[in-house]
């Protein structure tokens, strides 16, 4: 038997069919004021490390009055999280904000990601982790092809794909993003499609700004789909966990999850302004990303 339970909208949420989808109906998308919570920075060192830096997100409920009831189970989505803070750390980043559950409101999401960008220097990393519910909900500008916005399921709403994505654009582009999401819908939750002449239309008119930063993109599904899990964890991240090794590329390390995870799932990666394929994935500092060498003797 397949004990395995979606991250994905259940029978008790006021949703409506769209596509083989789900969305959410009249649920929060704005977030509280800016006196929510804001996790503390894990960084048991003491100091703070320049070039590489990380958010992790974990979610194994959200607040039901902000979406019409539902409490958004989704158990061991936390587990994803505990167990990409122990991955990060293993590839030696330290600097690392976690929010877990009431933690993770809009506001600390998006506070903690700038935070923790403005400390990187040119060619630094941010790592963004999120595990959790993913949604989609009707477009309102009119930027998105099949009308709706992706979006993650924060502990006080929706935070939209075009919300996302605005602030990831204001990231330099001499800075790296690796952005990973084991949720549902997770296909373009960091921006919408942009390769209609409808989009470009629309973005132009009202000033839309494009991510700049060399950004990478792995999502545990596409938009419309489903990312499975159990209290074991998300198959997404246990797959990424047990199939990483040491001076693994990403489109390599890319199809190896791929190839562990079950057959209805299927797994995206996406990059922009930047050729990730055959970069090495987590490169440590001091190490060139394309050859694995020391910058310093490669000099």
């Amino acid at each position: 038997m397949n004990k395995s339970v979606h991250k994905f909208f259940k029978s008790a949420l006021p949703a409506t069919i769209v596509a083989g989808s789900l969305f959410l109906a009249g649920c929060s998308t704005v977030s509280p004021d800016a006196a929510a919570i804001i996790a503390d920075v894990i960084n048991e060192a003491g100091g703070v490390l320049q070039n590489q830096a990380a958010v992790v997100v974990g979610l194994d409920y959200v607040d039901p009055d902000a979406y019409a009831g539902w409490d958004g189970a989704c158990h061991g989505a936390v587990l994803d999280a505990q167990h990409e803070l122990e991955f990060l750390r293993a590839r030696g980043i330290i600097d690392i904000k976690i929010l877990l559950n009431e933690q993770a409101t809009q506001f600390a999401f998006l506070r903690a990601c700038a935070t923790q960008a403005a400390k990187l220097g040119d060619n630094g990393v941010l790592h963004i982790f999120v595990s959790g519910h993913g949604g989609q909900v009707p477009d309102i500008d009119g930027d998105e092809p099949d009308r709706l916005d992706e979006t993650l399921c924060l502990y006080d709403g929706q935070c939209t794909d075009d919300l996302l994505g605005a602030a990831l654009a204001l990231i330099p582009e001499k800075r790296k993003v690796t952005f990973t999401t084991d949720s549902c819908n997770s296909g373009s939750n960091y921006r919408a499609l942009h390769d209609y002449v409808k989009v470009f239309e629309v973005r132009t008119s009202r000033g839309y700004v494009p991510i700049k930063c060399q950004f990478l993109h792995l999502g545990g599904c596409a938009d419309g789909k489903s990312s499975y899990g159990s209290v074991a964890g998300g198959e997404f991240t246990n797959a990424r966990h047990a199939t990483y090794v040491a001076a693994i590329t990403w489109d390599t390390w890319f199809k190896a999850v791929g190839e562990a995870m079950p057959r209805n799932q299927v797994p995206v990666m996406e990059y922009l302004n930047a050729p990730f394929a055959g970069e090495i994935a987590y490169c440590p500092p001091g190490v060139s990303c394309v050859t694995g060498e020391c910058e310093d003797s490669a000099q």
